[in-house]
């Protein structure tokens, strides 16, 4: 707050104006404060939204329905192990919903793309496209070998596909994991976000009052003191002492006012002197004409 020695400089119309903008200052501070972090809240909810949540769900998907994809598989080779059921028919009816599966999973991996923000997040969906990519290259290599002698021994291609499988749940895993720490932090952040706006609004109501009633005192003396100064120079010109003047200590609207007031006091004592004078020569004519 200005000191009182430049306060002084400033009418008490400006005085009253810079009071009533410090107030304005901080409440425009306080709501362009609240406005930037509605607008990161705002962009944390979108990016829960669209990416976290989103991408939570969709690799969920993807590791549900490339579950499905090996469960098939299994399908396929414990019949053809263990079942009298025709191979061939085995083999073309298991082909088909391998296929279906495999489309739904290729359909999710697109669709995830679209929930990346993070350069971590990034790198796992391109190894999980090679993962895939060698996951389902073992299974079509499976179905080819099954299509071309159905009595093959599969066990070893099996097993390859089976821990190729098992990387895929894993990068799934990852990516998974990952989605839900960007959640947790995006959530962090938005309750942070919403405890500082509260200490904000604390902060704003406190410095707005300690401003108001800063200015308070500081406007009730710049008010006070010259009423004061007046009043008592008003009661020492009705005592009589037309010598008194009330000493200006300000360039404001009462600073003026003091000025008036003190060549009314100079105006009405000469006008008392010339009177006083008057009467004296007045009394020195009747005197000498008598």
């Amino acid at each position: 707050f200005p000191s009182h020695d430049k306060t002084m400089c400033l009418s008490l119309s400006q005085r009253i104006n810079l009071s009533f903008s410090l107030i304005v200052f901080v409440i425009v501070l306080s709501g362009f404060m609240f406005y930037n972090r509605a607008i990161d809240n705002e962009a944390h909810i979108s990016a829960i939204e669209t990416s976290d949540i989103k991408g939570i769900e969709v690799a969920r998907d993807i590791r549900l329905t490339t579950s499905d994809h090996w469960m098939e598989t299994n399908t396929i080779y414990i019949k053809l192990n263990h079942s009298s059921d025709d191979k061939v028919a085995v083999i073309e009816e298991g082909r088909d919903h391998l296929l279906n599966a495999e489309q739904q999973i290729k359909a999710l991996y697109a669709n995830y793309e679209s929930t990346i923000t993070l350069e971590k997040d990034k790198i796992l969906y391109a190894e999980l496209e090679q993962k895939l990519s060698i996951y389902f290259g073992l299974s079509q290599q499976l179905q080819e070998r099954l299509t071309a002698d159905p009595q093959s021994d599969i066990s070893k291609l099996f097993q390859k596909q089976s821990t190729a499988w098992q990387s895929v749940r894993a990068t799934l895993g990852d990516m998974i994991k990952l989605n839900e720490k960007s959640y947790e932090n995006s959530i962090a952040t938005l309750h942070n976000n919403i405890t500082k706006n509260i200490y904000t609004a604390i902060a704003a109501v406190v410095i707005s009052v300690l401003i108001a009633t800063l200015c308070g005192y500081y406007l009730r003396r710049a008010i006070m003191t010259p009423i004061a100064s007046i009043l008592g120079g008003m009661h020492k010109m009705g005592e009589g002492i037309l010598t008194y003047r009330i000493e200006k200590k300000q360039n404001d609207e009462f600073g003026s006012i003091i000025t008036g007031f003190n060549d009314m006091a100079e105006s009405l004592k000469e006008l008392v002197v010339q009177t006083q004078g008057s009467a004296v020569h007045l009394r020195s004519s009747i005197v000498t004409g008598k």
